[in-house]
């Protein structure tokens, strides 16, 4: 299975062990992220236009595969929403995980089991507006 991967600023900065388990996990699940070349800030944060959501979702375009993923969740309602238009298909890495991948081959994958208690929290950019989420909450 092959994507393009848009990593997004925080990524790249601040989360960069977000990126790292990202490619790791995605790599014992067979799955291939294409980065984007040139990518560029999709203005989630900083920017209200979506010219640079539009920018990156051009440039997956133009590397030939139908869908970008990112693991962001800002970057994933950005360029979502920016997508009204344009032949490809924007999914956020979880959505991949549950709904390409599933819950029995990625418990296979597992090499240490850990018991751990915790909670899972995705916000609200991953479910609304209801046209561009893969969840239903």
């Amino acid at each position: 299975m092959k994507y393009s991967y848009f990593p997004g600023c925080s990524l790249k900065e601040t989360a960069r062990d977000y990126d790292s388990s990202t490619k790791l996990v995605a790599e014992r699940l067979g799955i291939v992220l294409n980065e984007l070349d040139s990518w560029v800030c999709c203005g989630a944060n900083s920017i209200p236009d979506s010219s640079f959501a539009l920018k990156n979702i051009n440039i997956a375009l133009e590397q030939g595969n139908p869908e970008l993923i990112c693991v962001c969740a800002a970057c994933f309602n950005r360029l979502a929403l920016a997508n009204k238009e344009k032949k490809i298909k924007v999914r956020h890495f979880l959505d991949i995980l549950i709904n390409d991948i599933g819950i029995s081959k990625i418990k296979e994958g597992i090499k240490k089991e850990i018991n751990l208690s915790c909670a899972c929290y995705y916000g609200c950019l991953l479910t609304r507006p209801k046209e561009i989420a893969f969840d239903d909450v």
